[in-house]
């Protein structure tokens, strides 16, 4: 009775532990000795392990996409990552085209800093839409495969807009008679009154408060910063050193301000606008080129870009702003926000890399 005992509190003891630790791809087999005439062998068999939601996505990198064409897409990876993936209505053109977005986000419960990227605002520039699908189905086809871009997922809301200006794509740069990336409100014409496709834009800019904006254009292999109005350098200077300084890193792609670029400055641009109401705005310059891109185009730009777009997506989004005196002013002629965004949680730190 005693021995009897003693093997049973040995066996629950030891299977106890033995569950913390084992390895689960095949049984554990533990010899127990109970005295050195009485030996047992004892087999564990593991436990089923829950397997991480994966997505079976049909078109990974897509080619280049008509407007229709694209909306159908990212309806179709709606329908294939349902539990991740929202897209939304956010306005209509002059033309009464629908403005689409799409959303990434694994855990809408979870408070996590926002990021806004587009493309196209400029509809002659489709390469730019082409690299921001890219980025899309590549995040959905390699979520709970990939750490990096699970972690990345998992830690930021995400918000697409693939085309901006579907009235002008992918033929012209210019929108209902004006240059869209000259439609919004700024210092000079702090009164300004945007076209639809921008207003719309502009309305999504408010509902979502993102933390980074990027803004896909064609080309040149650049990295724009603010300002673009002034040839000044904007209150975060450091940040955009240090952040888009590891991006043209990995790219090879050139930092510089706007307005250098302009070789002038330029009023009503919107890496201007999203930065003076709160967000880390940078403009990409995909390619070298203005054409319908082909699939090599595509494929080549976005292995090119991907991780500095996660990296701008990582650590732009918990940049801190404050409030300065200029801003404060200009908010009060046009609207903008008085109260510039902070970090909802102060322990938020960088997805983490491995």
């Amino acid at each position: 009775m005693k021995n009897s005992l003693i093997k049973t509190i040995v066996v629950l003891l030891l299977s106890a532990a033995i569950f913390a630790t084992y390895n689960k791809k095949s049984s554990s087999k533990i010899i127990i000795n109970y005295s050195p005439k009485e030996t047992e062998v004892i087999e564990i068999q593991p436990k089923e392990t829950e397997k991480l939601k994966t997505f079976n996505i049909s078109t990974k990198i897509p080619e280049f996409l008509t407007y229709p064409q694209t909306v159908e897409q990212i309806k179709k990876w709606k329908e294939e990552a349902s539990e991740i993936v929202q897209v939304e209505k956010y306005g209509k053109t002059k033309k009464g085209t629908d403005l689409y977005y799409i959303r990434v986000n694994s855990d809408e419960k979870k408070v996590k800093p926002k990021v806004l990227i587009t493309a196209c605002i400029h509809g002659n520039e489709p390469l730019a839409s082409g690299i921001v699908m890219a980025y899309i189905g590549n995040l959905l086809e390699q979520y709970n495969k990939n750490r990096e871009i699970t972690d990345l997922v998992n830690t930021r809301d995400l918000y697409f807009v693939p085309v901006v200006s579907p009235d002008s794509y992918p033929d012209s740069r210019m929108v209902d008679g004006v240059d869209p990336n000259r439609d919004f409100s700024s210092p000079k014409f702090p009164n300004h009154q945007s076209s639809p496709s921008v207003a719309a834009l502009i309305d999504l800019y408010w509902k979502v408060r993102p933390s980074a904006v990027i803004s896909g254009h064609t080309f040149g292999r650049l990295i724009l910063t603010p300002y673009g109005d002034r040839y000044d350098k904007s209150f975060h200077e450091k940040d955009y050193t240090r952040i888009v300084g590891k991006m043209s890193e990995m790219t090879g792609y050139k930092r510089i301000h706007a307005a250098e670029l302009y070789s002038r400055p330029i009023q009503g641009t919107e890496v201007d606008w999203f930065y003076r109401n709160g967000s880390m705005a940078v403009v990409i310059e995909f390619g070298t080129h203005q054409h319908k891109p082909s699939f090599s185009d595509i494929l080549n730009e976005f292995n090119k870009t991907k991780d500095a777009i996660s990296l701008f997506i990582n650590e732009a989004s918990i940049v801190p702003f404050t409030v300065a005196d200029e801003e404060i002013d200009f908010s009060k002629n046009t609207g903008i926000a008085h109260t510039y965004r902070k970090p909802a949680n102060e322990e938020l730190t960088p997805a983490s890399h491995h």
